[in-house]
């Protein structure tokens, strides 16, 4: 739990959380799972690198 503006509490780890459940996308053939950005800034339109990106950020919001 952070502090943000007006000292409101901000549960960042379900916020990111959440915000990568609805950026994820799924391949219809397949039903798999991956994330991929629309820019292609810092290779992140690869989306092995952009789900390995999405799968750290994840991994750390859950630990506990």
């Amino acid at each position: 739990m952070i502090r943000i503006a007006g000292d409101k509490p901000l549960n960042w780890r379900e916020e990111l959380v959440r915000k990568l459940v609805t950026l994820q996308r799924v391949e219809p053939e397949t039903g798999a799972g991956y994330w991929v950005n629309d820019t292609g800034r810092w290779w992140e339109a690869d989306p092995v690198l952009a789900t390995s990106y999405s799968l750290i950020a994840l991994q750390t919001a859950l630990a506990d």
